[in-house]
């Protein structure tokens, strides 16, 4: 049985991120769900971290918000705000990965997707950063109105953004 890591949203908080992959010891695959950026300030370390780990990797709403502030285009239409607001409410995180990152290094996150579909070990896995019908930003929620939608999803294994955790396709 593949043993399978998943991370997300560790808004470029190095020393949580690595803290995690300790906790999570060693894994066959290791999926990370986007929101690499933000926040915090060692998002590019981050990136180099989870791409020497080979990692499949997702673009998150901030990782989406920092290249739309390159002026590059985004996957998807969300809302985005402009670098100004940004920093207001988020603090300089995306400022100073701008000069922190390579351009190869941005070339690598504007090539991602904020969805991936795997299949492992016979299960097909829908990976998003959001929800199922909206990637980019949709939160589900505990109070999400409506988890019937989820039957409808073709996977059989969904896992969303927002999420910390360390699963095994052994367990039920």
């Amino acid at each position: 049985m593949k043993r399978v890591g998943v991370l997300s949203d560790v808004h470029g908080n190095l020393g949580a991120f690595e803290a995690c992959l300790a906790h999570m010891g060693q894994v066959d695959l290791l999926l990370f769900g986007g929101d690499l950026l933000g926040y915090y300030f060692d998002g590019p370390a981050i990136l180099r971290r989870l791409r020497q780990l080979g990692a499949h990797c997702l673009l998150g709403n901030h990782d989406l918000y920092f290249l739309s502030h390159l002026g590059r285009p985004v996957p998807h239409d969300i809302p985005t705000p402009t670098a100004a607001e940004y920093r207001k409410r988020y603090g300089p995180s995306l400022e100073l990965a701008t000069s922190a990152l390579t351009t190869e290094e941005v070339d690598f996150l504007a090539g991602l997707r904020s969805e991936q579909r795997l299949v492992v070990e016979g299960r097909t896995l829908l990976q998003v950063h959001g929800s199922p019908w909206r990637p980019g930003d949709e939160y589900v929620y505990p109070d999400f109105p409506a988890f019937e939608r989820f039957d409808t999803v073709d996977a059989d294994v969904v896992l969303m953004g927002h999420i910390l955790h360390d699963w095994n396709l052994e367990q039920k």
